[in-house]
């Protein structure tokens, strides 16, 4: 992290790396992955409260491609802007695969086959704002294409937990670090639907578990009131930080109590913050709806300051932000480190 002061005043302008797609610390946040092909429960993710049926996977989006008569040639696929290498007219499952992960945003999609030049493509990992799969066509055939659009309520990939009753699920979480700030974060989307949706913490599963609190007895949680959410996917995140002695053993729970509609849970995050200055805010991207591209940036406004022009400019002639420390300071009952200082 490195930081600069602009035409020699007193702001700081950083820059910071931050990677939306990696660092999760939770197993099929995403919920692309289920339990088993004969079930439609996300895997990693253990029922402790509800049934199956109010606490499920939605349809997996996908589109198929059919090749008819064509015994020659070559073809592309297209997503938008992007587009894949040549694909041969006799494509197996895997060329086509390998084709279509070579995409920004696409590395996730699987491909299957029921018969010769039909191929299947499962939208593993692709948001809803990205553009369907259309054919250019370089064979001597003709292509048809079959869409099964997914739950429009999903962040992305080509499914989402639905959850329509009483429930609590959770899995335990592994790599968690004591006094570290992490950002936890989800996607909703409901047509309607009331109530609290809690992403939590605890000690355990189940009422008897104890959530999480840091040092000023906070919750280590994230609340989302759902009827703030929209038919499509809304955002919802929150900095927590973890106490100074952690349990034996740490899960993360997801839990909600009769909403009046359906819900769709999606892309549930539990990653590590970064620090703007010691101290300080803590910040973390995630991914959404529309896929990051190369060089996108993101502008964040802090408003809060470090408490006066004394910790301010001792923060610029010093390089306390390098250091990692900050001036001691406390407000009440009076400013220990007065900007009267200043002399």
């Amino acid at each position: 992290m490195a930081v600069g002061w602009a035409a020699g005043s007193a702001v700081s302008v950083g820059g910071w790396s931050l990677d939306a797609e990696t660092g999760n610390l939770l197993i099929n946040g995403g919920f692309e992955t289920a339990a088993s092909e004969l079930t439609a429960l996300p895997s990693d993710w253990s029922l402790h409260t509800g049934t199956t049926s109010e606490c499920s996977l939605t349809t997996l989006g996908s589109q198929q491609i059919t090749l008819t008569t064509g015994t020659t040639g070559a073809w592309y696929l297209q997503s938008g802007t992007k587009v894949t290498g040549e694909i041969p007219w006799d494509a197996s499952t895997g060329e086509v695969q390998s084709a279509l992960r070579a995409l920004p945003g696409r590395g996730g999609v699987t491909v299957s086959s029921s018969a010769s030049n039909i191929w299947t493509v499962s939208l593993v990992g692709v948001g809803p704002n990205e553009s369907l799969l259309t054919v250019i066509d370089h064979t001597d055939g003709s292509f048809g294409l079959v869409d099964t659009s997914p739950d429009s309520r999903r962040a992305r990939g080509g499914r989402a937990l639905d959850i329509s009753g009483t429930i609590e699920r959770g899995q335990q979480v592994v790599g968690l670090q004591a006094s570290t700030a992490y950002c936890l974060s989800a996607w909703v989307g409901t047509a309607g639907a009331t109530g609290t949706l809690e992403i939590e913490l605890a000690d355990g599963l189940g009422g008897s578990a104890s959530v999480l609190t840091d040092a000023d007895g906070n919750a280590c949680r994230l609340s989302i009131d759902v009827s703030t959410a929209g038919a499509t996917a809304t955002g919802y995140g929150a900095i927590i930080h973890t106490p100074a002695t952690l349990p034996e053993v740490v899960y993360c729970r997801i839990k909600i109590t009769a909403p009046s509609a359906a819900i769709a849970l999606d892309e549930v995050l539990l990653q590590t913050a970064t620090p703007l200055y010691a101290d300080g805010p803590h910040i973390a991207a995630v991914q959404g709806p529309t896929d990051w591209a190369a060089e996108d940036t993101a502008t964040v406004t802090i408003t809060n300051d470090r408490a006066g022009q004394l910790l301010e400019w001792t923060h610029r002639f010093l390089g306390l932000d390098q250091l990692g420390v900050d001036l001691p300071s406390v407000t009440s009952p009076g400013e220990t480190q007065s900007d009267s200082l200043i002399g």
